[in-house]
């Protein structure tokens, strides 16, 4: 769901998580993927 660009209170309401926080804690690599392309397409 995150490559999917879920956000995280979509994916909670999925997922059943009870915090955010929980659900950060796996979509943080692929928020961190996405960024660094942002990044690189900006400086090119």
């Amino acid at each position: 769901m995150a490559e999917a660009e879920c956000t995280t209170h979509q994916i909670a309401s999925i997922t059943g998580h009870k915090t955010l926080s929980e659900v950060e804690r796996y979509t943080r690599a692929v928020e961190l993927k996405r960024l660094a392309k942002e990044a690189i397409i900006k400086i090119s």
